[in-house]
């Protein structure tokens, strides 16, 4: 009897294993595949991105000082791209993404990017703020934490 026991309490460890390791590899397979995509649908070639890039350029210079000022269609391409961003952020903080592999295979890109990107999050908060708008505090709120995580794991695998 304790034999059929032992036996049943071991498949189901093993099953539990087997499980546990292949949502680890799932979880590593949906990060590999997630980000190439989003710098495809945003990369260099991209005219949704170069204007998005452009206008983030533009208020990093000081020549777009208010969030108004941006013409709607860079408005919308910043936005989408930002909240793809944040998206993907909250997926790693809820362990839908892998952090182990963003980190190795895009924690430099994705640290230039919120960079690139912080001038003009504080432009899209600040208008938040003057709107009296509740959600002025938490405007891409996961993306920047995210982002400095990273850079600080980065700078200790640099020591």
């Amino acid at each position: 009897m304790t034999e059929i026991f032992a036996a049943i309490v071991g498949a189901f460890i093993g099953a539990f294993i087997s499980y546990f390791i292949e949502s680890r590899r799932i979880k590593k397979q949906k990060t590999i595949e997630y980000m190439p995509n989003l710098f495809r649908d945003f990369g260099e070639d991209n005219e949704c991105y170069f204007l998005a890039k452009s206008t983030m350029n533009k208020v990093n210079q000081g020549e777009i000082t208010k969030y108004a000022d941006i013409e709607l269609d860079a408005r919308r391409n910043i936005s989408d791209f930002l909240n793809l961003l944040e998206f993907f952020s909250v997926g790693i903080a809820e362990g839908v993404y892998d952090e182990s592999i963003v980190i190795k295979a895009y924690g430099n890109a994705f640290v230039k990017i919120y960079k690139q990107s912080v001038n003009t999050i504080n432009l899209i908060k600040s208008e938040y703020i003057i709107s009296n708008d509740v959600h002025s505090r938490s405007v891409y709120k996961e993306f920047r934490f995210q982002a400095l995580k990273i850079e600080k794991q980065l700078e200790k695998k640099s020591d």
